[in-house]
């Protein structure tokens, strides 16, 4: 079950805030809802709240400021920003701020649901984390320690599992090939905070939580599989790219509707009409070529009489 597990829900509008906790719920979580930025703050304040679901857009102050102000309470907690706005420079925006992911509105529930449980198992993996932080060779994720000089000082079980030439390539090993810059910026005390990166290495990738123990002198890096949240995100971009070109798809079939509403040049003489092109042609012939419409043929009553009043007068004129 997911009880341990809440989630906070931040949009201001009430229908979509309800729905979207009652199936969460439903799902075995534990639920919090807030219609403004300040009411997601104090929720804050009263309990363990695991991952956060925040409108990019809220009436009092943005979601990402939400968001930093919320992570600033509780780093472990996670967020996931929903817009309706179909922006990558949103995504990259909210993900260099620390989201988890962004979800595009309407959404899909199925793949709501599947990105908040990707989020809460990457926040229930930094929990356990910091738990067995003083148990390292007993963590079931991969865990490395280096020496002063970037060497590898200690590998835990799983480390040997997963990274078996670790041990003797060193700090050649692709997973820590060029972190020497950033244990050098650890170890001088300039980040305090733990630093996380990812690292590809053929078809997988990892991230890693990287720290400094004073006590021991090391860099103790805790590693954990993310490529399948990986492939998540990129069938998520790849999503939001298909998204913005039906957007212009249909933003373009719109503009050919309306193209008939503009000023049209005719002959005042023929009633030719000219196109974008130069070229002169009837109305019937451009109407035919620029909508969908179907001319059915026929004679209005005014041209009828004529045609009559004419045939009749042919009579006359032959008899």
């Amino acid at each position: 079950m997911n009880a341990e597990k809440k989630i906070l829900v931040v949009d201001d509008d009430p229908n979509l805030r309800k729905t979207i906790a009652d199936i969460l719920r439903i799902k075995g979580y534990a639920t919090a809802v807030a219609a403004t930025g300040a009411e997601a703050i104090a929720a804050m304040e009263s309990g363990d709240i695991s991952l956060a679901l925040i409108d990019l857009m809220l009436p009092d102050m943005p979601g990402l400021e939400v968001m930093a102000r919320i992570q600033a309470m509780s780093p472990l907690t996670e967020a996931i920003i929903l817009t309706g706005h179909a922006s990558m420079d949103t995504a990259i925006e909210a993900t260099r701020q620390g989201a988890f992911s962004y979800i595009l509105k309407p959404y899909n529930m199925d793949d709501l649901l599947l990105n908040i449980k990707h989020g809460v198992e990457r926040q229930q993996t930094k929990k356990e984390i910091l738990r067995l932080a003083s148990f390292p060779t007993l963590d079931p994720h991969p865990v490395i320690e280096l020496d002063s000089a970037g060497e590898v000082s200690f590998l835990n079980p799983a480390a040997e599992r997963m990274f078996p030439g670790l041990g003797a390539t060193g700090k050649s090993h692709p997973l820590l090939h060029g972190s020497m810059e950033m244990i050098a910026v650890l170890q001088q005390g300039k980040e305090q905070e733990k630093k996380i990166t990812e690292r590809a290495i053929g078809a997988a990738t990892y991230e890693l939580h990287t720290s400094y123990v004073p006590d021991v002198n090391r860099i103790r890096i805790y590693v954990v599989d993310i490529t399948e949240r990986k492939h998540a995100q990129e069938r998520l971009q790849r999503y939001s790219a298909d998204l913005e070109n039906k957007n212009t798809e249909l933003q373009e079939a719109l503009a050919k509707i309306k193209q008939l509403t503009g000023m049209l040049p005719i002959c005042a003489s023929c009633k030719r009409i000219r196109d974008d092109k130069g070229y002169w042609s009837g109305v019937e012939t451009y109407v035919s070529e620029h909508t969908d419409a179907v001319f059915s043929h026929g004679l209005c009553p005014e041209c009828e009489k004529k045609g009559r009043e004419d045939l009749a007068q042919l009579l006359r004129e032959n008899s």
